[in-house]
């Protein structure tokens, strides 16, 4: 595949996108593309986001359409906060990364986080965005707007 032999590349495995749950750092979505297209040294992207694979599908259909070419692999990273916290009160947070490999990883992953569930009140709520808002307005009710399934274009 590489005809010059042994070479470096770099990877980030823990990027943030538009829309993102609890780190939304960035404008819209052109721009970030732009962003990453503009970037020539980092071949591999960690796509994380809390808790879900949204923004992940988002990022990988726009590659799917030609967009960032630049980039060779694209890779879910799925992160959870548990509790309880550090001794220095912040979040301990564990990322799951999975084999993009399988055709079908997309629906397995939202198989798997289908089947994480937690109790809340009377209710039992799974790992998948409809359910998380349904958890978060219960936890909220003064919640008015579901972001997690529309991200800003």
């Amino acid at each position: 595949m590489y005809l010059t032999g042994s070479e470096w590349r770099r990877w980030d495995l823990h990027v943030h996108t538009p829309g993102t749950a609890l780190n939304d750092q960035f404008g819209d979505w052109k721009e970030y593309l732009a962003a990453i297209e503009a970037n020539r040294e980092v071949k591999v992207i960690g796509v994380t986001d809390y808790m879900m694979i949204t923004n992940y599908s988002k990022l990988r259909a726009d590659k799917r359409r030609g967009r960032i070419t630049n980039i060779e692999l694209l890779i879910p990273n799925i992160e959870f906060r548990i509790a309880p916290p550090s001794d220095k009160a912040t979040a301990v947070n564990i990322h799951l990364l999975v084999s993009p490999d399988d055709p079908h990883h997309e629906s397995e992953i939202l198989n798997a986080l289908g089947r994480l569930t937690w109790r809340y009140g009377e209710r039992n709520y799974s790992c998948l965005p409809d359910q998380l808002i349904a958890l978060g307005r219960a936890f909220d009710p003064s919640i008015a707007e579901p972001r997690l399934l529309s991200p800003r274009e």
